[in-house]
């Protein structure tokens, strides 16, 4: 009985052994199988990133004229900025002149209109003071020589207020 017993388990040692072989043969050639194809995959890979390389390249080569157009179009722009802004410079200062120089003759204007003022002033006292007082005076003294005379000769008038109000 041990002896059969033995042989059975030797016989199932083998055969788990037989399994095993065919389970690790079987597993390696899915391994194979699947190394064979991430090999073939890979060199799928590798030929369209070296075709991927090249185009990227050839684009890096044809943007070349590009990069060199941006430098110069960049230099422009700030060339172009340094004029706008010199120019805006230019203009504030001419606008701040302009300012300063309507403000002096609007200054010189005021000026000669309140010096005409006062001359028209002065002079309008002067012709006052110079011409019409006298103007009045000898127009007084003239009435009275005429109501002198008007006294000598009989007429006489009737209303003395008459002869104040032509006074004034």
């Amino acid at each position: 009985m041990l002896d059969t017993l033995l042989v059975v388990f030797v016989g199932l040692a083998c055969l788990a052994f037989l399994v095993q072989s065919i389970a690790m043969w079987r597993a390696f050639r899915a391994v194979r199988e699947t190394s064979d194809r991430l090999s073939a995959q890979s060199k799928s890979i590798q030929r369209d990133i070296e075709g991927i390389s090249a185009r990227l390249k050839t684009t890096a080569e044809s943007l070349q004229p590009l990069g060199k157009m941006a430098e110069e179009v960049s230099a422009n722009l700030q060339e172009i900025t340094s004029i706008v802004r010199d120019r805006a410079n230019d203009l504030d200062l001419f606008a701040q002149e302009m300012i300063q120089i309507g403000r002096d003759q609007a200054s010189k204007v005021d000026y000669v209109v309140t010096d005409t003022v006062k001359k028209f002033e002065d002079t309008t006292d002067i012709i006052k003071r110079d011409i019409l007082r006298p103007a009045i005076e000898i127009s007084s003294f003239f009435k009275g020589i005429k109501s002198g005379l008007e006294f000598l000769f009989g007429k006489k008038r009737t209303a003395q207020a008459e002869d104040y109000e032509d006074l004034i």
